[in-house]
């Protein structure tokens, strides 16, 4: 594993973590369902849920190009529709396992 993938790997996890603390404090306020009313009240609200909705389709496509079976295909692409970028950071991560260069992260073997 090269330094670029290292670096990867620990924004990754970094990342993952703070996701994690941000879920519990935000569960704490209200819960998902509020959250996303309270979100889609503005038009900015439905902006920024438009745009990672785009982001996600892509993220996806990106996963499909990825793995070459099914099996593997459809719970990727499932997980990141149910759990947004928490999942495209965890299949990053274990990306970064396989790969010795972050262009194989990326772009595969």
């Amino acid at each position: 594993m090269g330094t670029g993938v290292r670096i990867l790997a620990s924004v990754c996890v970094v990342s993952i973590c703070a996701m994690m603390v941000l879920f519990v404090v935000s569960t704490r306020e209200m819960g998902l369902i509020s959250g996303l009313r309270s979100v889609a009240e503005t038009w900015w609200g439905i902006t920024t849920l438009a745009d990672l909705g785009v982001g996600l389709v892509f993220v996806a496509a990106w996963i499909c190009l990825l793995e070459k079976r099914t099996w593997t295909r459809v719970p990727w692409v499932v997980s990141v529709f149910l759990f947004g970028n928490f999942a495209t950071l965890v299949y990053l991560l274990l990306r970064c396992r396989a790969a010795s260069t972050v262009r194989q992260v990326f772009l595969g073997r």
